[in-house]
Order: structure tokens, then sequence, then C-alpha cells
């Protein structure tokens, strides 16, 4: 149909396929209806010739057609220059489709008659620290915006870094410190106080020293020589208040508490005990072969019982004990011994308080050869 006196043109729906340069120079053309089912459009079908007999300025594409050939609409051919463009040309179809992209690819203007959504929503302007954003879905093809789809996006607020001191404060003027957005840039002042007269911290004092932390029960109070120190200085017993347990008298440990006041603030704390009145061998005899009979003194105030200790050397290596349980008992009989033998004995007395034994000191240490 080369050159072809046609003005307007309709193409059925079993036209599958328009050839290559089939509308060439069809000067008079002015209409063309291609019915869905067209499928391929060849390089140059409706091209035309000189300026001013463009009388196709647009053209409805189909669906259906998912092949369009270089310069088949919109362009002029002669045998000299070739294909030249015709700006105003319009094209028309569905979003998304074939002819979607070849009015894209040739700059053409394009005509959505079907719009092809994004499933996912395409942000129009970015959220700022201060302002906000917002988003749409739009159409694939001619970026049309869907009717409703329109959201907000908040603001983000500031994300600011680290405070910077720009002045520092003294007691007579504020400082001023600042901290940077570092999304938008923006800044965030603050006015720092005026420094406080400083005050002189109290003192502490850094440990208690007791003149005896051992006492022997005599049936009286006894409290020990107390010493607070400050590192190596002794302070004085005007910036403390001793505060004493009951008691200070029975077989027992003993917690006192310093309390500092005046240039010396805080509290300290610290432990001494009791322990029962040592007893004393009286009597120590071999009463029969491989027996020591034991005798000492009696004690029976703060006294539950007795321990004595027996070794075949004075050192008490590898000792064994032998533990009475009643205070009232003032001798025993160790038997199983080695005869010929010298055992070394001694004995203590013991006393329990909230669980815990007290021990006296061991007497003096006794010898004697065992039968």
């Amino acid at each position: 149909f080369v050159g072809a006196y046609i003005k307007q043109m309709f193409i059925p729906k079993n036209v599958k396929k328009i050839g290559k340069y089939a509308f060439l120079w069809c000067y008079y053309l002015n209409n063309v209806q291609i019915a869905e089912g067209l499928q391929e459009i060849g390089p140059g079908a409706f091209a035309n010739n000189y300026i001013g007999w463009n009388k196709l300025t647009q053209v409805v594409i189909p669906e259906s057609v998912t092949s369009i050939g270089a310069c088949a609409f919109g362009y002029r051919y002669h045998k000299d220059t070739g294909f030249t463009k015709i700006d105003s040309f319009k094209i028309h179809g569905a979003c998304g489709s074939t002819a979607n992209t070849y009015a894209k690819k040739n700059s053409f203007p394009f005509v959505s008659l079907k719009h092809k959504w994004n499933t996912s929503y395409t942000t129009d302007k970015e959220a700022t620290c201060t302002a906000d954003g917002s988003r749409s879905i739009h159409c694939l093809g001619c970026y049309a915006v869907k009717e409703g789809s329109s959201q907000t996006i908040p603001k983000t607020g500031h994300k600011f870094g680290e405070w910077v001191i720009v002045k520092e404060p003294d007691t007579e003027n504020e400082g001023l410190k600042e901290r940077t957005c570092t999304a938008c840039g923006g800044k965030q002042t603050e006015i720092i106080p005026k420094k406080e007269e400083e005050e002189t911290p109290p003192k502490k004092a850094t440990g208690i020293f007791l003149g005896k932390t051992v006492f022997t029960y005599n049936g009286k109070v006894q409290k020990p020589e107390v010493v607070v120190m400050d590192g190596k200085m002794v302070v004085s017993e005007e910036f403390y208040k001793i505060k004493w347990p009951k008691g200070c008298k029975k077989v027992g440990t003993y917690t006192l508490t310093v309390a500092m006041k005046g240039e010396y603030a805080g509290t300290l704390s610290t432990s001494y005990k009791i322990i029962p009145k040592a007893t004393a061998i009286s009597k120590l005899t071999s009463p029969a072969k491989k027996q020591l009979k034991i005798t000492w003194a009696k004690r029976v105030t703060q006294t539950d019982g007795f321990q004595i200790q027996y070794a075949t050397n004075k050192s008490f290596t590898s000792a064994k004990k032998v533990t009475i349980k009643t205070n009232t008992q003032t001798s025993t009989v160790i038997k199983k011994l080695t005869s010929g033998k010298v055992y070394y004995l001694r004995i203590r007395a013991y006393k329990k308080v909230s669980g815990k034994t007290y021990f006296s000191k061991w007497s003096k240490a006794q010898k004697l050869k065992v039968k």
C-alpha cells in the first residue's frame, strides 16, 4: 500500500501483523483504527513524506500489540534524508504496554487510556526533621497518582549528636552548650547553669585500730582502746563518737561503730572478741598400761566443755583430740596408747555462742611416759 490514496483505515482483529513500510507515504491517511488482536507493527509502517502532508497526527494502539518497529508511527521518510521525527505526534494506549514503551523511547506525548498501578508506594516528598513528607501509588506508565492513595510520611524529628561545650560556666556567668542534628545540620542550644561556690568536702577516716582484739573472760565489762586514723594521722576524739554494743562482758564477738562528725563524715565499724578463761593441767598420771589420766582445774562460768590434745611430740604434729562436752568434769582417761612412749598433752576450754565456738588459750603442755 505504499503511496496509496487512503484517508481512513480500520484494521480488524484477525490481522496479526502489519509489515515493514506497509503504508509508507500514504499522504492522505488521517485516521487509523486498530482492533484488539493485532500483535506486530513493522518498521516505518505508517511513515509519511514531505512536510505539510502530516495528516495522521495520532494513533490508538491496543494492548495486544507486542512489537512496534522503528519509526512505525510519527516519522516522515525521504530517500535522501531518511526518517525525520514528527514531534507533535501522540500515542494513545494502556500504561505499561508496548505502545507506552514506544512513546517513551521516541519521546512522543503519551495519552493513557488505562493505568497500570504500581503495587508499592512511591515517595513523592521526603520527610525532613521538621516537615512531613508524602507518598502515593503511581501508574507504571504515565506516573499518574492513583486517587485516594496519597499518604503522609511523618516528619523524622532531629537526630542530635553529642553535646559540645561552647562556653564553660563559672561562678559568675552561665555557660552554653550545643548539639547538631546529623540529618539536617540544625543546632540546639542549652544554657549551662552557673557553677556553685565549691564547698570543701568532708574528710573521711581511713580505719580503726583497737588496742586489743582478744580479751579473756573475767566477769567484767571489757572494752579495747580505740584509735581512729586518717591516713597516718590520728583523728582527735572530738571528731567522732563510739557506739558500743550491749554487754561487752560475756564470751562472744562485739562490734563497735564509730560515727564521724565535725570535719569528718561517714561511719566505720570493727569487732573484737572475748574468749573463755583458760584452764590448767593439775595432774597427769598413767594409771594402767596404755593409759593416761589427765586432771584439770575446774572452769564452769562461761564454759561449755573442754578440748584435750595429745601427741608424741611437743609440737603436737598429727595430734589427736578428745572433746569433753560438759563443764563440770575435771578429769578423763585416754586409752589405747603405746606403752613406753612419752606423750605431750594440753587442754583448753570452749563455749558456743550463736553457733560459733570460742576457745580459750591452750594450757601449758605436760608430758608423761605411758606404762
